[in-house]
């Protein structure tokens, strides 16, 4: 989305205004190598988020039930996004481009430490 309330987008403005350019993956296919390589391996790097919410929050219930809809996906449709969307766009990057630097953002990649959906552990 190239809204100025989301991270993503103000970083693609900012690094095109620096005469960069800037391709968009708006979530892609996590189960096809080829989602990811619509515009071919970057010369710096893949900048990778989940997007505006966390993909746990996002798929699931405070009491671990699912979710019906995806706010930030179109027409609300759920199962566009793996669970912790990161880690998976950032393993299929991997698999497909072994040297290129990925860079995380966004809050999944801050916050993760902290939500309580990936404790494994019940007290």
């Amino acid at each position: 989305m190239d809204h100025p309330s989301f991270g993503s987008a103000i970083i693609g403005r900012l690094l095109e205004s620096r005469g960069y350019r800037v391709g968009m993956i708006p979530q892609p296919d996590w189960r096809k190598k080829e989602s990811i390589q619509v515009f071919g391996e970057p010369r710096l790097g893949f900048l990778v988020t989940a997007g505006n919410m966390d993909s746990m929050v996002n798929h699931y219930t405070v009491s671990k039930k699912h979710r019906s809809t995806d706010a930030y996906s179109p027409g609300g449709k759920m199962g566009l996004r793996p669970d912790r969307a990161c880690v998976v766009y950032s393993n299929l990057i991997r698999q497909t481009y072994k040297h290129t630097p990925i860079i995380l953002g966004g809050i999944e990649a801050s916050l993760r430490r902290m939500a309580h959906y990936d404790t494994g552990k019940t007290r």
